[in-house]
């Protein structure tokens, strides 16, 4: 009994032995890896504050490429895409023999600092880290879905051209501190987008320098820009389409007796109610800009030419009673001929020409 005692005994002091050696001693091997720990967030961020190339701009090769084009806003003024980026510059600092890449926070080390500037609300779809190569080459990629705001020029819709933009600037670095070069085989735009009514021409990438503020130096950017054009087929056949058959329908009025004023009037009433009402029907087929656009001017002139008919059908009348029925008649004789060429030289010079 007294032998199991002791045994006991024994075991429970070997285990104290144990238990205050491994605070002892654990202390210490915590206090080296955090030394270690510290001493590398101090050296990371020491690359982080200084740049590669003291004294001279560091090179940074950009590739851009435009995915996919969901969206074109008129009223918005903004285009939805979905856009790639990749750059790459050298960083002899962070050379390591850690296998053949090395993955790193980008907010760890020196970066250009990308803005998207003028992103209205997009979401990032790769991780904010990049890629380090043995030689200290480092690789960021990113890739990017949302929407862009883009100043457009309507006066033409729908017979318009337009230019959309995608900058990207290094923020705090002007070309003295960042040089942007270009892959152009990495500068791209799809050819067939998701849209249905544009149609991509061309595109190109350019550098430059961002001027934020007139006074101030400007911020190193690089652009990616391509020309799209507005496909014409819908407008033609669900809005100048009918409403040429509008005007068509207001001039009823020609082929019916001057004598018969009350017809006359109703089919001019008729006409003004329903391309009123059509206006409003096709009202989100149109941007809502201060300006007038061609379309717009379109409309107005078959509205105000519909009008016309009323004040005309009510003169004839007039003329009718005073200097009799067969000088009415000529008169609508001669409105036969000029109504349809009156249309035909409205569609050309403030559609087809824009020069009205």
């Amino acid at each position: 009994m007294i032998k199991l005692k002791g045994n006991i005994f024994n075991h429970k002091f070997k285990a104290l032995i144990l238990i205050l050696f491994m605070i002892l001693f654990g202390q210490s091997f915590l206090s080296f890896g955090q030394e270690d720990i510290n001493k590398k967030k101090f050296e990371l961020g020491k690359l982080k504050s200084g740049s590669p190339n003291p004294g001279k701009p560091t090179d940074v090769q950009v590739g851009m490429l435009v995915i996919d084009i969901d969206e074109i806003s008129d009223s918005d003024q903004s285009f939805t895409v979905n856009f790639f980026y990749v750059l790459r510059w050298r960083d002899t600092r962070l050379a390591h023999d850690q296998g053949d890449v090395m993955i790193q926070p980008l907010d760890s080390i020196w970066n250009p600092r990308i803005q998207l500037t003028n992103q209205q609300k997009v979401w990032s779809t790769f991780p904010k880290t990049v890629s380090i190569s043995r030689d200290g080459l480092v690789t960021y990629r990113q890739r990017v879905w949302g929407n862009f705001s883009q100043p457009l020029k309507l006066h033409d819709f729908p017979m318009d051209e337009q230019v959309f933009t995608i900058t990207m600037a290094a923020a705090g670095y002007n070309h003295n501190d960042v040089s942007f070069i270009i892959n152009d085989s990495l500068a791209y735009v799809t050819r067939t987008p998701s849209i249905a009514d544009w149609k991509i021409l061309s595109h190109k990438a350019f550098k430059d320098d961002l001027q934020i503020i007139p006074s101030r130096p400007g911020v190193a950017s690089v652009s990616l820009s391509f020309v799209a054009k507005r496909y014409l087929g819908y407008y033609v056949f669900t809005i100048i389409i009918p409403l040429i058959l509008i005007m068509l329908m207001a001039s009823i009025i020609f082929w019916l007796p001057a004598t018969d004023i009350g017809h006359r009037v109703s089919v001019s009433i008729t006409s003004m109610l329903t391309v009123i009402a059509y206006r409003f029907m096709i009202t989100n087929s149109l941007p809502v800009i201060s300006y007038l656009t061609r379309l717009d001017k379109y409309i107005l002139f078959s509205t105000v030419l519909i009008f016309s008919t009323l004040f005309y059908s009510i003169l004839v009348k007039h003329k009718g009673d005073v200097k009799g029925v067969e000088f009415a008649a000529k008169i609508d004789g001669k409105a036969k001929v000029w109504y349809p060429i009156i249309i035909i030289l409205a569609t050309a010079l403030t559609l087809i020409l824009g020069v009205i």
